[in-house]
Order: C-alpha cells, then structure tokens, then sequence
C-alpha cells in the first residue's frame, strides 16, 4: 500500500496493528516505524514524529531507529534530550 502511495488505507490498518503491540519492552517496531514512513510520505511531520519516537520507545537500544529520531529531530530544528 505503501508502494502504491495508499498512505490512508496503510495507516488505518498499521494503527489496528500497533494497537495490539503498543507496550513497551516489545521490540516489534515494525508498525510504529511504517506508521512513520507513510505520515512522513504524506507530509504529516508531527504524526510522524509521534510514530518515531513511540518505535524508539517500544526499543530503545535500536541504533538505526535513535538516528532517524535524531536526524528527525534536527531536521525539525528540535533541541532534545530525545535527540
């Protein structure tokens, strides 16, 4: 859906799937980092940031997602501790 720019469509089922997994501790960031991808695409930085920082949370340890939130971030001109 992605792929085919059905942003819409992705997020409605990606959030019914995140809502099944959002506890912290488990590391199933899959979701929270599509949800991320596709507001991003569509051009809604502050859900995307929202889905990105609920990934990092859900695994804190993930290097790859730490980068995109601080490159997120200061693409944004935030100043955080997130950072």
């Amino acid at each position: 859906m992605i792929k085919a720019r059905q942003y819409r469509k992705a997020l409605k089922k990606i959030n019914r799937w995140l809502r099944a997994i959002r506890k912290p501790g488990t590391e199933d960031t899959v979701p929270a980092f599509t949800i991320f991808l596709s507001e991003q695409e569509a051009g809604n930085l502050t859900e995307a940031r929202e889905a990105l920082s609920l990934a990092v949370e859900l695994n804190p340890n993930d290097p790859g997602l730490c980068n995109d939130l601080g490159y997120t971030l200061a693409d944004k001109g935030i100043e955080s501790g997130e950072s």
